[in-house]
């Protein structure tokens, strides 16, 4: 469709993944929309849970669920998301307690630009379809 190409530029999410997800829905124009769109719940989830984890210090549990979100990611080609839940998973305690807030608040950054590289996406293609 029209929007990889858009999105591919900007970096954010994988043409090659794009296409294969496409063609794993073996002509279901809906397969690709319903799978992102349950992405884009699901990350905003976990990144909500990844918030409390790191509030409460609960690195255990922010390591499993970054873990989640990174291979959440790497399902629909999100490679900069995937390198960032990547960071705060590998990170130790003491580096989260001195980085955390910093590295979760561009894991949020990148997280808003690749929302609305879906949601471009998305339009085009309905566009391209209609």
């Amino acid at each position: 469709p029209a929007g990889t190409t858009v999105v591919v530029q900007a970096n954010i999410l994988d043409a090659a993944i794009l296409k294969e997800l496409e063609m794993l829905g073996g002509g279901d124009e809906l397969f690709v929309d319903t799978l992102l769109r349950n992405y884009l719940q699901d990350a905003t989830n976990l990144i909500s849970s990844i918030d409390q984890a790191l509030k409460d210090k609960k690195y255990g549990a922010l390591h499993d669920i970054c873990h989640a979100l990174k291979g959440n990611c790497l399902s629909i080609g999100a490679h900069q998301i995937a390198k960032c839940s990547d960071a705060l998973s590998q990170a130790s305690p003491g580096e989260l307690r001195f980085r955390g807030v910093a590295m979760f608040e561009q894991l949020c950054i990148e997280y808003a630009v690749l929302q609305s590289a879906i949601d471009e996406y998305l339009l085009r293609r309905v566009s391209a379809a209609s």
